[in-house]
């Protein structure tokens, strides 16, 4: 056994004998000062059996930022926060611009989907053994340009499966992050088409579900093609009177055989009015428990000021939600951290200088 897998075995034995507490406490937890909730490390004892200690993650990074990293993936080991670049293969062709989600393909081990914010997906597979990447195919995603009113926006994605009578089937869903308004000259060629009164080229925060077929990771269908089902509902969110520079959905992760999902709320400092003095121009982040198909965020669990939380993950079984930041520029600042949903105990590292986290899906041994 590989010292690296050695290492990992270790981390996968912390709290195994951590027994879940049955207090549920329903007041969402309000965080404005940061330092007070970062440790050197994840505390093994609110580790549980079912924790994610490994992730594989995407960076939103592009060619033509000077500060851009030369990587778009990396391998994070949240025992020792530490993360390691992973090379995007040679053979693949273009690096990926703007990755803003990754998701695991339920069922297939470390088989990922990764999105960039124009809808161009990679269906991917990572190895463990070796920290290299596959790339089995690349597809674009079916754009929901009328009821989005821009080509572009895509934060969220995320993959589930469903029973429907009696087959289990797989789901994806897409969505925009909502925000401001867009010049038309730039994003689009005719007034969008939606239903709501919101006015032609604002970013309407909106998702996508529909049932989805990916064919097996072997050589000899890898040239097969990924389908969608025609069974898609679009369901838009209600906007916040917070900010304009609010961006509704950063990040969503939905759970299988459920009818909700989790998903993240920021507000981006860069992206606040000139009338906001430079000192109060803050990130913000919020955590809602949502019910699909529904307007509304059906509960708030975490606010956290002075982050922009770019991505989550949860099995729900392990009782967390693990989280990632994408602070830009902001002191240069970034933090992993695990949230728990039933007693809202919350512990965060600070990540390595621009390690910026757009996305992240959990590896398994």
């Amino acid at each position: 056994m590989s010292n690296l897998l050695r290492h990992i075995s270790n981390v996968c034995t912390l709290g195994h004998k951590q027994k879940p507490t049955k207090k549920i406490d329903t007041k969402p937890l309000i965080v404005s000062n940061i330092s007070k909730y970062v440790e050197t490390c994840i505390d093994a004892k609110h580790c549980s059996e079912e924790s994610t200690m490994l992730y594989l993650c995407v960076l939103d990074k592009k060619t033509k930022e000077n500060h851009a990293l030369p990587f778009r993936f990396a391998l994070y080991n949240v025992k020792y926060n530490k993360y390691k670049a992973l090379e995007w293969p040679s053979t693949a062709g273009v690096i990926p611009e703007d990755l803003e989600a990754i998701t695991h393909i339920p069922g297939r081990k470390n088989e990922y989907i990764a999105m960039e914010s124009f809808g161009k997906a990679y269906h991917i597979k990572f190895s463990l053994q070796s920290n290299t990447i596959k790339v089995l195919r690349t597809f674009q995603l079916p754009s929901i340009y009328q009821f989005s009113g821009v080509m572009g926006g895509l934060e969220s994605l995320s993959l589930f499966t469903k029973k429907d009578d009696d087959d289990e089937n797989l789901y994806i869903m897409y969505g925009t992050r909502g925000g401001g308004k867009v010049p038309s000259s730039s994003t689009t060629t005719t007034t969008p088409s939606t239903t709501t009164n919101e006015q032609p080229y604002k970013y309407l925060p909106w998702y996508c579900v529909r049932s989805i077929y990916i064919p097996p990771a072997v050589s000899t269908s890898s040239s097969e093609p990924i389908t969608f089902g025609d069974d898609v509902q679009i369901h838009i969110l209600n906007q916040a009177s917070v900010s304009s520079a609010i961006r509704e959905m950063s990040d969503a992760c939905f759970i299988s055989e459920k009818d909700h999902f989790y998903r993240t709320c920021v507000i981006d400092h860069e992206e606040l009015s000139e009338t906001v003095p430079i000192k109060d121009r803050i990130n913000e982040s919020w955590l809602f428990k949502q019910n699909i198909g529904e307007a509304n965020p059906k509960q708030l669990l975490l606010y956290i000021k002075g982050i922009k939380l770019e991505a989550i993950y949860t099995n729900e079984s392990s009782g967390f939600i693990d989280f990632a930041t994408d602070n830009d520029v902001v002191n240069g600042i970034n933090y992993f951290g695990r949230f728990c949903l039933q007693t809202k105990h919350l512990e965060m590292v600070e990540l390595k200088k621009d390690f910026n986290v757009s996305g992240m899906a959990p590896i398994s041994l």
